[in-house]
């Protein structure tokens, strides 16, 4: 049974004349532990799709499997609780919080959890160590680098123990090299921990890296 299935997602916006519809009918299987990279035009729905999948946008028509659960039927709190603990997100811009240290910006997503403060703090430590970061847990933001930023991203996607990566152009601000050193991690994180990683990306070289590339056209998959 595959993590992700999509049968007929149709994603429509506006109404009457002005209605715009930026997915026509998608269908696809992605497999848990599976690195999959979308790819397509700007405007094409890539990220429409991206954001059906870590629910953060609904779909007009269609059905969405998510490891063998109809997600029409998920209760708004258990929808929450997916967004929190099954996916982790990851951005262009890093979407980190200037006025927080790096180990508090990693756990942000623990802030519900009944976990203690200490638990919290040891739970950034790891995953920082995972990712190469340890002695930048008590830096700010503002004097990372980017390809630092973007590890710092990622430990917090991961540090729920996320089992679903949801990149939205994770290396559309970071040069060459860093993308590279990005991405290698990225796939180090989905292989030795079978992570499900889904990548929307302009970059063919970073589509590269994964196991499968998904065009995308029109709001249908070419």
């Amino acid at each position: 049974m595959s993590m992700i299935e999509l049968k007929g997602i149709k994603k429509d916006y506006g109404k009457g004349d002005s209605i715009v519809h930026a997915l026509r009918g998608i269908t696809l299987s992605i497999e848990e532990g599976e690195a999959v990279a979308i790819m397509g035009t700007s405007g094409c729905g890539k990220s429409t799709l991206l954001n059906i999948l870590g629910f953060i946008d609904g779909l007009s028509e269609g059905e969405y499997i998510l490891d063998g659960k109809d997600v029409s039927k998920f209760t708004k709190s258990e929808m929450a609780k997916y967004r929190n603990r099954v996916f982790g997100f990851v951005v262009q811009d890093f979407a980190l919080v200037s006025r927080l240290r790096v180990d508090e910006n990693v756990m942000l997503p623990l802030e519900y959890t009944k976990l203690t403060k200490k638990e919290k703090y040891k739970m950034a430590e790891n995953i920082l160590e995972k990712v190469g970061l340890s002695e930048k847990k008590n830096t700010y933001p503002s004097n990372l680098s980017g390809g630092q930023k973007q590890r710092v991203a990622i430990a917090r996607a991961l540090v729920n123990n996320a089992s679903i990566l949801l990149c939205d152009e994770p290396t559309g601000a970071l040069d060459s090299e860093t993308t590279k050193e990005v991405m290698e991690l990225f796939m180090k994180i989905s292989k030795e921990n079978k992570k499900t990683l889904i990548i929307v990306t302009h970059d063919i070289e970073v589509a590269k890296y994964c196991d499968r590339i998904i065009r995308i056209e029109d709001g249908m998959i070419a």
